[in-house]
């Protein structure tokens, strides 16, 4: 590639802003019996903006259910990369001049494109390429919401024009929620609905409007993205267990940790998890088999739902169990049930009976010592208790893998292993503060345990154990601290332009932002390495915008975003986004 002095010019404009709604050049042309109305100078424009609000990180209209689960395209609401489950591609373009793609690897950059353009022969009416979400068969869609980090159509001059558009099962022409017609470029927008009616798919569409005649060739005709999506699926199916077993259930006294075995099967989203509840009181869920990390909870709503990366993220059937330490409890007949669940919160009761706890009452523990407060915590409680993570006394992590699974065993004064018992996870700020509970873990065989730490900031995250139940102080504890990088998504439109076009550099700076922003500085990879070329202050939100103009520079150039660490109110380490390649031509 051949490269000037500097790809970008030096009077370059700096404008941060905040997130743009669709623009007021979004039409929508109304036709009756396949012409339109009065003809192009008259035709009857029908104007379809659809006024959205930003919705931010998951936040839903619809009202949380217990068949629901919530589906994340592309990215989550967070940026981190999901992929492109229940998506399809669909082409109608009599030619190479259609293309889809998929660039959301990337953590907070890309996204599901769908464009036309550059046939020599140009388009005739409808000539499209689509991406469509559809539905599994058991579900229907009850909520979506997109967002369009970037919408092109190409404007006509007396003959076709492009199009784009978002259109649900239920919609039709010109009732779309979002449509762009011959607007030319219209930069960032978002699309939110709670359909009226059964929903099963929404489609995303790059297309030719040629009804006046054809849309032209060897030129840009029509684009559209998707960076993040987000759907609300209705399960109206039920899993079910046809086996249940273990000592826990076997029909005699039980003493110790038990267990308590089952098969389930489903034929909606999977099975997620199962839990017992013991004399009215539920124990701690059970997360069963994590489909190759596809039936993890992504979290990140508000609605009462789990969230996915796929419609269909659990698997089918299922063996799984539970465990019980019954030296928790009072000696005698408990009610004891168990449940299972799907991925969409549906649940079905897998037994529900009387069972018979037997435990030897323990002896103090320690020498010399009394018991504690409350009921022992664990088979084999101690107040010698020793607790050892696996991993080291530090860990650096991205932001779009800061979620954190800790792995340990916890054992006796005299080494021996304690089983059953229940961890607290907390947290504190790297710089010190009180220590908040964020999760649970509970021991098992040989008294191994994996705690799953939530998604968070910098911090230092600590696993403790209390001997017994009502104990005022932890009797071991271990910690890790735990430093992440700031994460960040670029958007660059276009990209695509000519050697002395203009471009428009985007993004957002994720994470706890100050009220005074942070520092976002702008790299180009020029002459073999990133140089930083423009270094913006984002707003309180963490967004970021800049215009540039290249400079007679041909050929094609990466564009990223770094993260300076350390700023004034911004714990995290410095982080970068995903590159942007913009070509000159």
């Amino acid at each position: 590639m051949t490269w000037f002095s500097s790809p970008l010019r030096a009077d370059a404009r700096c404008t941060p802003r905040r997130f743009a709604l669709t623009r007021a050049q979004v039409r929508g042309v109304r036709r009756r019996g396949g012409r339109a109305i009065g003809g192009r100078s008259a035709a009857v424009i029908v104007v379809t903006i659809i006024v959205v609000v930003l919705f931010a990180l998951g936040v839903m209209a619809s009202t949380a259910s217990a068949d629901q689960m919530t589906v994340f395209s592309c990215h989550d609401p967070a940026g981190n990369a999901v992929g492109d489950y229940g998506w399809g591609q669909e082409r109608f373009v009599n030619g190479l001049g259609g293309v889809l793609e998929d660039t959301c690897a990337g953590s907070g950059a890309g996204a599901l494109v769908a464009y036309i353009g550059g046939q020599t022969s140009g388009y005739a009416n409808l000539e499209r390429v689509q991406w469509t979400f559809s539905a599994p068969p058991w579900a229907t869609i009850t909520h979506y919401a997109l967002r369009l980090p970037e919408s092109y159509t190409y404007p006509s001059h007396g003959a076709g024009e492009g199009q784009a558009f978002v259109n649900a099962s239920d919609e039709s022409d010109p009732d779309y929620d979002y449509r762009a017609l011959g607007a030319g470029s219209l930069g960032a927008a978002s699309v939110e609905r709670t359909p009226p009616d059964e929903v099963r798919s929404v489609t995303v569409n790059a297309s030719c409007d040629g009804f006046l005649g054809p849309c032209p060739g060897d030129t840009f005709i029509s684009r559209i993205e998707v960076s993040q999506a987000t759907f609300v699926l209705s399960d109206s199916t039920l899993p079910s267990v046809k086996s249940v077993g273990g000592s826990l259930l076997s029909g005699g006294p039980a003493a110790g940790v038990v267990e308590a075995r089952f098969v389930a099967l489903d034929s909606g989203p999977g099975i997620y998890s199962a839990h017992l509840v013991v004399d009215g009181v539920p124990q701690p869920a059970v997360a069963l088999d994590n489909n190759d990390g596809l039936c993890q909870n992504l979290g990140q709503t508000s609605n009462g739902t789990r969230s996915f990366a796929s419609p269909e993220p659990c698997a089918k059937n299922v063996e799984g169990a539970v465990t019980l330490d019954t030296s928790r409890f009072t000696n005698g007949a408990h009610h004891v049930q168990l449940f299972v669940e799907d991925a969409a919160g549906n649940q079905v009761s897998a037994f529900d009976g009387t069972v018979m706890f037997e435990n030897t009452l323990p002896s103090p523990i320690g020498p010399g010592n009394p018991p504690g407060l409350g009921a022992p915590n664990g088979s084999g409680a101690s107040e010698g208790a020793s607790l050892r993570l696996a991993a080291g006394a530090s860990v650096t992590r991205t932001y779009a893998r800061r979620s954190l699974t800790l792995r340990g065993h916890l054992v006796g004064a005299q080494g021996q292993p304690i089983e059953g018992a229940t961890l607290d996870v907390l947290q504190q700020p790297v710089d010190g503060g009180q220590g908040v509970v964020i999760a649970h873990a509970l021991t098992g065989t040989g008294g191994s345990f994996s705690a799953k730490v939530p998604s968070g900031p910098p911090r230092i995250v600590e696993v403790a154990y209390r001997a017994f139940t009502e104990d005022p102080a932890y009797a071991a504890h271990a910690q890790i601290s735990e430093y992440v990088d700031a994460g960040a998504r670029l958007n660059v439109s276009p990209l695509s332009t000519s050697p002395t076009g203009t471009i428009v550099l985007s993004g957002r700076v994720l994470g706890a932002i100050p009220a005074h922003g942070v520092l976002a500085e702008l790299l180009v990879h020029y002459r073999g390495r990133w140089e930083p070329f423009r270094t913006p202050r984002t707003d309180s939100s963490g967004r970021f915008r800049v215009v540039y103009q290249f400079e007679g520079a041909i050929g094609s150039f990466p564009f990223r975003v770094k993260v300076p660490g350390e700023q004034a109110g911004f714990a995290f380490a410095t982080g970068y986004s995903a590159s942007v390649s913009v070509s000159t031509q």
